[in-house]
């Protein structure tokens, strides 16, 4: 295990896309990320989509993006996928308090100085 640190993200997952990432951990690797997972906004439980802080390395982020590529890259063509908005929501994580992909640590915030 390393010690590389830690990054949370904050993404928009539809309850399918959620699904498909909870059942597959196998192809993705975030299987005990995604059973610590944060709902960003309890208050949107009506809608379709809600985001969501998960905790990763950046590494392990990484990983899971390409190992869902492989995955649907491997689907016939035209093939609908859940795996497509898991795999956009870790790749463009919704914009943080800076506005930018940032980190949401609060650490990151002092390096300013």
């Amino acid at each position: 295990m390393t010690d590389e640190k830690k990054e949370v993200r904050l993404v928009r997952w539809n309850r399918a896309e959620l699904a498909w990432g909870k059942a597959n951990a196998d192809v993705h690797g975030l299987g005990e990320e995604l059973k610590n997972l944060t709902p960003a906004d309890p208050d949107r439980e009506d809608h379709d989509e809600r985001d969501y802080l998960i905790t990763a390395t950046e590494e392990k982020f990484q990983d899971a993006i390409y190992r869902v590529n492989v995955y649907i890259g491997d689907l016939p063509i035209s093939t609908v996928t859940p795996a497509q908005g898991f795999q956009r929501a870790l790749s463009l994580p919704l914009r943080g308090p800076g506005g930018g992909h940032e980190s949401l640590d609060a650490e990151d915030d002092d390096d300013d100085d």
